[in-house]
């Protein structure tokens, strides 16, 4: 059984879209920079 406000929120679809989703987040693809300094000088500091 449809009512007068399927109608409504038909056309209030039609006009402005679907609810937005939220995306989801990436994860980090680097070491951070400094965390990529310090293991780079402890690698150095051992010769």
């Amino acid at each position: 059984m449809r009512g007068e406000a399927d109608e409504i929120a038909e056309d209030a679809y039609k006009m402005v879209g679907g609810y937005p989703l939220k995306r989801r987040r990436r994860g980090r693809r680097t070491i951070p920079l400094d965390k990529q300094i310090m293991k780079w000088l402890w690698r150095f500091e051992e010769n």
